[in-house]
């Protein structure tokens, strides 16, 4: 018995004992929370145990990808940072408005997370009600690659390597679309396609390729490290410090998922490639922040820290540390504040609402939720940069002051994310792109609330993206069915 099919006889054990693990850990944190929160004890509870249940619902009961990514996401932004800001009692790093603080204010804001995240859990109810235990995770059926696909291979592999960093460096060069910067060259439809390819087309060639290659004979299980590649490309010309993670890390999991169907994939290689991808972090990362500083300098990307001239200089620097270690993994999560800020807001309505889902981004003008949350974003150089706060789906959907709109807004959302994945996959059957655009489609609506016609927009060309896939993959099969009935008749 090799090491890999010992893990998989030891996985039912080690998942028993994680679950132990992770269900101890939530209680002693839950339980540290509840004597430190200044409101309702019942409200808490309750909140704890739906974003619990919310939770459990994506990771332990598996049918998107999609959904999986949505649940952690509203987990990590609304009860885990919930509890840590409880815990360590530092101040939030973006812009909450008028919230002030008190019982009742978090009482509320708790309230209308928790209907948020009843209607993604009802979402999930329906749509196990309409397709029973359907699921996008593994793949019972792969495709056969195109005929010609092992012929041309590697000019396919080599061609697309080059296109990654030609339009990548074009973009750096160029500025057609980075994050948080105004572009300094506009040359429609340029910017919009070259942001396009860079953070969605790219991967979902490389996804394409990859399935292909791993259902064919004699596959190269490592050409998954073009992942790494495209990965760094986009992030670095984008600006962007997540991109290469949200990039790797889905299909890295639909590739664990799937691991079955493919031969050389052991605990060895396995380890190999998780040591590069951070390894190869650990270059991108501070490559990407250094970029980031020489552009936004002088940018108040995150507000002042309250009573910060009180810190000794090791105070200061502890502070400053471990705040730094929040941004990134904890307070780099949107949802909690900008409910705080909305739920505060005085002037919710339905035209507030729609004002704000119609907006469009122009340049040199902040958008709504930039007054409504009291972004300091307000005060940069709007015609430089195009920094923004960010309220998320829940605060979203509560501009128009109805709790019912929230519950409802959500639970469409979890069915779009839920039901446009198994489309996909009906269409390309093909893991590693439903793991992709579950990806997308979550880190998308979690982020939304501004720019709502431009986030349509972007999905339209997704769905254009995922159409010529369709179709070519369909020219493919024709191409190959044709020929052999053509050599058949001679």
């Amino acid at each position: 018995m090799d090491a890999l099919s010992r893990t998989t006889t030891l996985n039912p054990q080690l998942k028993q004992i994680a679950l132990i693990l992770s269900l101890s850990c939530w209680s002693i944190i839950f339980v540290v929370g509840a004597f430190l929160y200044q409101g309702s004890w019942y409200v808490y509870s309750s909140f704890s145990f739906i974003y619990l249940a919310l939770l459990v619902s994506g990771v332990f009961i598996k049918v998107t990808y999609g959904y999986t990514f949505l649940t952690i996401i509203l987990w990590l932004g609304f009860w885990l940072k919930t509890v840590v800001h409880l815990i360590f009692d530092y101040p939030f790093v973006e812009p909450t408005g008028l919230f002030n603080g008190s019982g009742p204010e978090w009482d509320h804001v708790f309230i209308v997370a928790s209907l948020g995240a009843l209607g993604v859990i009802i979402a999930r109810l329906i749509y196990g009600c309409v397709f029973g235990k359907q699921s996008t995770m593994r793949s019972d059926t792969p495709i056969l690659p195109p005929g010609w696909y092992s012929r041309y291979r590697v000019y396919l592999w080599c061609a697309l390597a080059s296109c990654i960093i030609i339009f990548a460096a074009l973009n750096l060069f160029f500025s057609f679309q980075q994050i948080g910067l105004v572009p300094k060259t506009i040359i429609w439809p340029l910017n919009a396609l070259f942001y396009w390819l860079l953070s969605t087309g790219f991967a979902m060639v490389v996804a394409t390729l990859l399935w292909w290659e791993f259902c064919s004979n004699n596959n190269n299980i490592n050409t998954i490290y073009f992942l790494l590649l495209e990965g760094v490309a986009a992030s670095v010309s984008l600006l962007s410090r997540g991109l290469y993670i949200f990039h790797f890390v889905p299909l890295f999991f639909a590739l664990l998922l799937n691991r079955k169907r493919l031969s050389g994939v052991d605990i060895k290689w396995t380890g190999i490639l998780l040591a590069s991808f951070l390894l190869t972090f650990l270059v991108c990362y501070p490559l990407v922040n250094s970029i980031r500083d020489y552009h936004y300098s002088g940018v108040p990307l995150t507000m002042p820290l309250n009573n910060a001239e009180s810190w000794s200089d090791d105070e200061s620097m502890l502070v400053k540390g471990f705040t730094k270690f929040a941004m990134f993994s904890v307070d780099r999560w949107v949802g909690l504040e900008g409910l705080m800020a909305t739920s505060a807001y005085p002037d919710k309505n339905i035209s507030l609402f729609i004002s704000a889902a119609t907006e469009k981004a122009v340049i040199g003008k902040a958008s709504i939720f930039q007054d409504v949350a009291l972004s300091h974003y307000r005060f940069m150089d709007l015609s430089k940069f195009v920094f923004a706060s960010l309220p998320g789906p829940i605060s979203f959907f509560y501009f128009s002051n109805s709790l019912w709109f929230v519950f409802i807004g959500m639970g469409v959302l979890t069915l779009l994310v839920l039901a446009s994945e198994i489309l996909i996959y009906r269409l390309l059957l093909n893991p590693l792109l439903a793991a992709l655009w579950g990806s997308i489609l979550a880190t998308s609506f979690a982020q939304m609330g501004i720019n709502v016609p431009g986030l349509i927009f972007f999905l339209f060309l997704c769905f254009i993206g995922f159409l010529t896939l369709y179709l070519i993959q369909c020219s493919f099969f024709v191409t190959t069915l044709f020929a052999g009935k053509f050599k058949k008749l001679q």
